[in-house]
């Protein structure tokens, strides 16, 4: 009889399978593979056991009012892990078709969709969109329970019924709460964003030599023409390193043809580290050192930027 897998304590936000992919060219074939890391704020570059990168403890764990954890969300995304691991190394150095309605896109889809939601930093979102909810509720009219007097709120054209009967508990929410609100927003935003990135144009950029990077934040949501913007927003890039030599680009220039492969050609690797590092919580990670990186992105700002 199989050994059931005790729960997990220390809970990743970037799958290990996937960091593994930057190990140092004299450690990946060690049972503990390190990594190159440097962070945007402060400090020097630095070595670290891949395992121990993108953690933190009990994540998607919460404990209850009764101190008990519910390892349903962990699991669920190490199961899918487990499916995208055997998968990866494929995805990584082959050349298949990612049309719309092939399987992978849509496994990869899932696969980055959770990357963007499962990020500790929406946490801190959710946070901040309380806040400013709150904000704006405070400055209603009250009922004499001291909840805001509206039944109904009208979002994008369409109407929803209000129930304001726990707005004193909402109002007081804890990080507690926080994060089980961050959890809730995993399964309820998972496919509908999936859905979202399967739509648009696909391109993998192809190098010669593992020059590409990643970080704690890899998947990198940009829109050169808007200040606010959405996955939908015409004009919007997302665009996820799959490995040292490989990144996928998702954006809506369909003129140009779907779910082709490019080479790097003369675009120096450095315009996608460069957007790689700045996306990053706090660290990015390299299979080379991070000195000879920033001074690739230091010669690409000077020339392009």
């Amino acid at each position: 009889m199989k050994k059931e897998e005790a729960p997990k304590k220390k809970q990743h936000w970037v799958p290990y399978f996937y960091l593994k992919n930057w190990a140092t060219e004299d450690s990946k074939d060690k049972k503990y593979p390190q990594g190159w890391i440097l962070s945007i704020n402060e400090g020097e570059p630095q070595k670290v056991n891949l395992r121990d990168f993108s953690t933190r403890r009990y994540l998607y764990s919460p404990s209850d009012e009764n101190g008990k954890r519910n390892f349903r969300t962990e699991n669920k995304l190490s199961s899918y892990e487990s499916v995208m691991a055997d998968l990866w190394p494929d995805i990584s150095n082959e050349f298949y078709d990612f049309g719309k309605n092939t399987m992978l896109r849509k496994g990869i889809a899932l696969f980055v969709s959770l990357l963007y939601l499962r990020n500790p930093k929406n946490i801190e979102a959710t946070k901040d969109i309380h806040g400013q909810l709150i904000d704006m509720y405070e400055k209603l009219p009250k009922d004499e329970d001291g909840n805001p007097c509206i039944t109904n709120i009208r979002v994008k054209g369409k109407e929803y019924e209000f129930d304001n009967s726990d707005y004193a508990d909402y109002k007081n929410s804890s990080m507690k709460e926080f994060q089980k609100m961050f959890i809730d927003n995993i399964h309820r935003q998972a496919v509908p964003i999936a859905e979202i990135l399967i739509n648009k144009r696909w391109a993998i950029v192809v190098g010669e030599n593992e020059h590409f990077i990643t970080s704690d934040k890899p998947v990198i949501v940009e829109n050169g023409d808007r200040e606010i913007f959405g996955l939908n927003t015409k004009g919007t890039t997302v665009t996820f390193p799959i490995s040292p030599k490989r990144i996928l680009v998702m954006d809506d220039q369909y003129e140009v043809g779907d779910a082709k492969y490019f080479s790097l050609h003369k675009t120096p690797p450095a315009c996608y580290n460069y957007s790689i590092f700045g996306n990053a919580n706090e660290f990015m990670l390299s299979n080379r050192h991070p000195d000879i990186i920033c001074e690739e992105i230091v010669k690409y700002t000077d020339q392009y930027v």
